[in-house]
């Protein structure tokens, strides 16, 4: 029965065009799941990470391979005129270039084709929270900090899917998780990494180059387009 009111519940916040309430839910279905239900629901089982896998597993190891891609999207959710805490905080957008208050969540997608079709689907997310203040030692300014970095948490949902013994062989993130640290576990994993990388980052022509620390610009490596390093 849970199953049943999370995917109605989800179905009304989708197209719900104004305010939401359980009552308002138990109104279209003729009280068929009545409000208290609703919030019992909601008061209940905690929804993370785990119970979305739950939802898609079967679905997943129906389209899994060897091919499959890991795409991790770092999204947030705006909330200008709530209260700020732990969850809604301040974080830099970087396709605005400023830094807004909302909701930061970091999803990972599985996609995969095989003879049945194409699936893309989330299988795992964590909410960003701020649970520390510390001072600004520039402004001096108290600021809300998350115990755990987002890469550390990319590189926890890697393990979590490792664990389910989900098969893939790629992944994806943006220029925000390339780093060392993070490309250095994938290769470890067995996997093969695929990042946006900004063009101001050093790296070195081979390993000799590396050694001696001979390092320059990627964009002026003067690397041709078909060639891959």
């Amino acid at each position: 029965m849970g199953g049943d009111i999370l995917d109605l519940y989800s179905d009304y916040l989708l197209i719900s065009t104004g305010k939401t309430t359980a009552t308002g839910l138990s109104e279209p279905v003729d009280g068929a799941v009545s409000h208290d239900q609703i919030s019992r629901f909601l008061a209940g089982e905690e929804l993370n990470g785990k119970l979305l896998w739950l939802k898609t597993k079967k679905l997943i190891r129906h389209y899994e391979n060897g091919e499959g891609c890991l795409i991790f999207d770092d999204t947030i959710v705006e909330k200008a005129y709530m209260d700020e805490n732990e969850i809604i905080c301040r974080y830099y957008n970087h396709s605005k270039g400023r830094n807004v208050k909302g909701i930061n969540i970091l999803t990972a997608f599985y996609t995969a084709e095989n003879e049945y079709g194409k699936l893309q689907t989330p299988i795992d997310y964590q909410i960003v929270s701020k649970t520390k203040i510390e001072t600004d030692s520039k402004t001096g300014k108290e600021r809300r900090v998350s115990e755990q970095s987002k890469n550390e948490m990319m590189r926890e949902m890697i393990n979590r899917t490792i664990r389910k013994h989900m098969k893939f062989g790629y992944i994806v993130a943006d220029s925000w998780f390339a780093s060392v640290e993070n490309m250095r576990f994938i290769e470890k994993q067995g996997k093969t990494f695929i990042f946006e990388i900004n063009d101001n980052r050093l790296a070195a022509a081979n390993e000799q180059e590396r050694e001696k620390g001979h390092c320059i610009r990627i964009d002026r490596m003067g690397i041709p387009d078909e060639e891959y390093m």
